[in-house]
């Protein structure tokens, strides 16, 4: 018997467990499908978003014009647009988004209507229809929506129509057995446009004037929390059944804390129920301006060369610290001296002396006389490069490389015996000299020339046949001679009946002006024929010149003349004008880059050449 007893206790808990495993692959591969309306919040968030939506793009230009047009925002236009982000409905499908709109309506001077439709791929499809601000059933008691099953729609061909007259409030639907007058008890989605709220409401009143309301039929009703975070990252406006919690969330804004969401003043409590529409607004305190760190104190580097020694390991040391000294090297045939500051081993170093860059320590040995064997000496000349030690190696050992010596404005290319470059593999009988060779780096220099400015000297004429009451008269001088000895004369200045005169520059033969107490000024003139004889007489004539400025090919000035004794000006013929003509010299100031002034010098060195240009450049 008492083996029976233990016999069924087995299969009773091997039936147990077997019921249990069969349990959990049903749970498996037939999870619980939820067929509440498409998800309540995710369905209302998706309806939020496409009103929010709307109230931004419907304003100004975009409103109808008239009172009963209509102006009309697809779905697909506002993805376009970059007004609302690309929803899916609960199942992960997308929406319809042609189908799927928002409508705005002009009801009245300054007043609007604005409706939303959404429409969704999957069992759940809908068309929802916002209406104007009225409040339908208002005496009706809340309820759950999850207990009207019947807005779920089992044929995706087949999509329930929910509409609201907002006129008479009468409503009607159409569903799967055809229209039902406003008794049906199918629910209207109505979302008003001034506080957000969504309401569920039945088609409970059998009269347009809201009397008459059965007390069973009620309504479900929601509010919207809005978040204004003050500055800080945006927060999306939560969806909250009527008598629900919104959910906590925080923002973010550079330079604060957070310190909490306030409702009227008063910090709110998210424990508090949900029963109207509100906006909760976020408080910040400014953060203190952190300091930054101090910078850590600037370290250096101290190598050790042990010159053939056991191998020592280098240190970092802060600025203005000391080098900790280390163990003693080893080396066989050699007792260790000490220290020593450069490779040539005439400076011992001081271990309490400051660092202040980084640095290399030399290890000096002296033969302790205990091998017989010869050692040979190999010297590095680093050829204007850096010091580098000298290394005593046992006859048929090796020397080793040291570290690459460095030398201003040069590239290191190896160590070099009687001009071939040297193989530290190579094994050591004899005393020898290794040669650093060089590439010198290329630099960038420039080409400075020196910026001069001189006075230029002009003679220009005027046709002896030009009225001098004529203001039009045009003065022309050709060339511009650096001649220091023609002076313009001081004389009186212009007056009112100043003639004003644009000078230019024409296209000639360079000529040249001699000047002398006798001399001729012997100037071209566009013919190519030359002045015989001058005569200038200082008293009879007045002038003054502008700056002059080049433009279009041409030099131009503003020249004012006023000739006082314009007959006693002496003439000066040219035979192929076959007229008289008379002169008057003027001047002024050019600067310039004078090309037989100039100086090579790297481009670093800028600095010292303000008063030069740059007209060349190259590497070497």
């Amino acid at each position: 018997m008492e083996k029976e007893y233990q016999i069924s206790w087995l299969k009773i808990i091997g039936i147990t467990v077997l019921i249990a495993v069969v349990i959990v692959l049903i749970c498996l591969l037939y999870p619980k499908k939820d067929n509440t309306l498409l998800t309540q919040q995710t369905y209302i968030s998706n309806i939020t978003l496409m009103k929010d939506a709307g109230f931004e793009y419907f304003s100004g230009s975009h409103l109808p014009k008239d009172i009963g047009d209509s102006e009309r925002l697809s779905l697909d236009e506002m993805l376009a647009r970059n007004l609302i982000v690309e929803f899916l409905d609960e199942e992960g499908n997308s929406c319809h988004t042609q189908n799927s709109y928002i409508e705005a309506t002009k009801t009245m001077e300054n007043e609007y209507e604005m409706s939303v439709y959404l429409s969704c791929d999957n069992k759940s499809d809908y068309i929802v229809t916002s209406i104007s601000n009225e409040v339908i059933c208002t005496d009706c008691n809340v309820i759950d929506i999850d207990s009207n099953k019947s807005d779920v729609k089992d044929d995706e061909d087949e999509k329930p129509v929910y509409t609201d007259n907002n006129s008479n409030n009468n409503h009607t639907s159409s569903n799967n057995s055809g229209s039902s007058s406003s008794g049906n008890s199918r629910p209207v989605e109505i979302i008003q446009n001034t506080n957000v709220n969504i309401n569920y409401v039945d088609s409970c009143c059998t009269n347009g004037n809201n009397s008459n309301c059965n007390d069973n039929c009620l309504t479900n009703v929601y509010h919207s929390v809005q978040f204004d975070s003050n500055g800080g990252s945006f927060i999306h406006t939560q969806i909250v059944k009527h008598g629900g919690y919104a959910t906590y969330v925080e923002p973010y804004r550079y330079g604060y804390e957070f310190l909490g969401w306030y409702l009227n003043g008063v910090k709110y409590d998210f424990s508090t129920p949900v029963t109207e529409q509100i906006v909760l607004v976020a408080k910040w305190e400014k953060k203190e301006e952190q300091k930054p760190d101090e910078p850590d104190d600037e370290t250096f580097i101290v190598d050790f060369d042990s010159n053939g020694g056991t191998h020592v390991d280098s240190q970092e040391v802060v600025e203005n610290g000391e080098v900790k000294k280390p163990q003693n090297p080893t080396r066989e045939c050699y007792q260790f001296v000490g220290w020593y500051k450069d490779a040539a081993l005439t400076e011992k170093y001081d271990f309490s002396t400051p660092v202040t860059s980084d640095m290399t320590l030399y290890a000096k040995w002296r033969d302790d006389g205990s091998c017989d064997s010869n050692v040979y000496r190999v010297r590095f000349d680093s050829n204007k490069g850096s010091d580098v030690a000298t290394q005593w190696v046992e006859e048929g050992d090796r020397a080793y490389e040291p570290k690459d010596p460095k030398r201003d404005g040069y590239e290191f290319v190896g160590w070099y015996l009687d001009g071939k470059k040297f193989n530290f593999n190579t094994r050591i009988y004899e005393d020898i000299t290794l040669e650093a060779e060089w590439d010198r780096e290329e630099e960038k220099y420039n080409k400075y020339c020196k910026v001069e400015e001189d006075t230029y000297y002009s003679i220009s004429y005027v046709s002896a046949n030009k009225d001098k009451w004529n203001y039009s008269w045009q003065v022309r001088f050709y060339d511009l001679y650096n001649v220091q000895d023609l002076k313009v004369v001081d004389a009186g200045y212009l007056t009112t009946t100043s003639m004003y005169n644009k000078a230019y520059q024409e296209s000639y033969d360079k000529g040249i002006v001699m000047v002398g107490s006798t001399g001729k000024y012997n100037v071209p003139v566009t013919s190519g024929s030359m002045l015989k004889e001058h005569s200038l007489k200082s008293n009879n004539f007045g002038f003054s010149v502008n700056i002059p400025y080049y433009t279009n090919g041409y030099w131009y000035t503003d020249l004012s003349v006023n000739i006082r004794n314009y007959n006693n000006l002496s003439p000066y013929y040219a035979s192929n004008l076959g007229s008289s003509i008379y002169f008057v010299p003027f001047y002024f100031n050019v600067k310039y880059t004078n090309l037989d002034k100039c100086t090579t010098d790297k481009a670093s060195n800028r600095y010292k050449y303000d008063d030069y240009e740059i007209v060349d450049t190259f590497w070497r």
